[in-house]
């Protein structure tokens, strides 16, 4: 019964959602650990003064993986840049059915 009540709010609030929202930062362990595919790999390059996580989330509000993990910061500081090496990621088919059981491996 638990089960089945969790899994059914999962998708209720799955389906309030905006369709497009930008993908969330996560930890490495997570993707590691997780049911996770691999999207693509984004390079962003900005102001060694602008706020990181600012400049990330805005480069990568039109993606539709639902997250990211920060791979490699890089500094300039000749001409004060910096360069972020970003992955970005979608949860695998069944990621949600396997975190609560209901598929078995």
């Amino acid at each position: 019964m638990r089960k089945s009540l969790r899994s059914t709010l999962l998708i209720a609030s799955l389906l309030c959602a905006p369709a497009i929202a930008a993908p969330s930062l996560v930890a490495q362990a997570e993707i590691a650990y997780g049911d996770y595919e691999f999207i693509e790999q984004v390079q962003i390059q900005g102001d060694i003064q602008d706020s990181l996580l600012q400049l990330v989330d805005k480069q990568l509000e039109d993606k539709s993986s639902a997250v990211y993990v920060i791979d490699e910061i890089a500094e300039n500081t000749a001409e004060d840049t910096f360069t972020v090496l970003v992955s970005l990621y979608d949860i695998a088919p069944n990621g949600f059915a396997h975190q609560f059981g209901e598929v078995e491996s």
